[in-house]
């Protein structure tokens, strides 16, 4: 009872705004509806960015909302695509499929792009070798990333050389792929390479070094940001539990 009132109090001031400034819909209802959580929402993601602005808001507000509903850009782009077919549009599309992992989709909507002046477009070939690879089509992969490099060997460097690692392990090509992780591990953002490459020693029964590996990256992370920490927290987490099974 002592939390009713000041709950509906915020639930009326967060009405009372939405209705003010225009945003009744669909923030009217979700508040009328899911009060606690609704006017939560509401406060982080339509309040607070209008004190604090700038990047950082709006990030924020991205944030939340994809949390509240995860298709949201996705329909926001397919209505825009709808109204203009054109290929930045479906590069678009393609990628939000790749964060959402509707990875059959992205592969497709890349491999259409290419055609005439876009057919060896390296920003499509990249995201073309993404799908590709998170669908373990490991021999496709390649050949898209050998296609990407003719035409812009610069282009997404680091990134295209993680993605021929994780291809070459696909295709079973074990030692290429391991000498791609060592050579790329600890170019690339954050913690994805190292992990896979000690990933990779275990599934080679390296497992004294893939031990070695993940020891390293756990004590190094723990030297690192705490918004560090936090961005990389599935890695980590994953690192932990495979450094936990190889110690039992």
């Amino acid at each position: 009872m002592p939390l009713a009132i000041p709950l509906m109090l915020i639930t009326a001031l967060c009405i009372w705004h939405a209705v003010k400034t225009g945003r009744t819909q669909p923030w009217l209802w979700i508040i009328i509806f899911a009060p606690a959580i609704g006017a939560g929402a509401y406060l982080v993601t339509q309040v607070l960015p209008e004190f604090f602005g700038g990047h950082s808001g709006r990030r924020l507000t991205r944030k939340v909302a994809d949390t509240l509903n995860p298709k949201r850009e996705r329909k926001r782009i397919e209505l825009e695509l709808k109204r203009a077919d054109t290929l930045e549009n479906r590069r678009q599309l393609a990628e939000e499929c790749l964060r959402l992992g509707d990875f059959e989709y992205a592969e497709m909507l890349f491999a259409d792009g290419m055609k005439g002046v876009y057919a060896d477009d390296p920003v499509l070939l990249y995201g073309l070798a993404r799908a590709q690879v998170e669908l373990e089509k490991g021999s496709e992969a390649l050949a898209t990333l050998d296609k990407h490099d003719q035409a812009d060997a610069q282009h997404r460097s680091v990134e295209t050389a993680l993605l021929q690692a994780r291809a070459l392990e696909q295709c079973k090509r074990l030692d290429e792929s391991l000498a791609a992780y060592e050579d790329v591990a600890d170019r690339v953002s954050g913690e994805e390479g190292r992990l896979r490459m000690a990933k990779l020693l275990v599934q080679m029964g390296r497992t004294e070094p893939a031990r070695e590996r993940l020891t390293g990256l756990l004590e190094r992370a723990e030297l690192q940001p705490k918004y560090y920490r936090r961005e990389q927290s599935a890695w980590l987490s994953e690192a932990k539990q495979l450094l936990k099974q190889l110690e039992d």
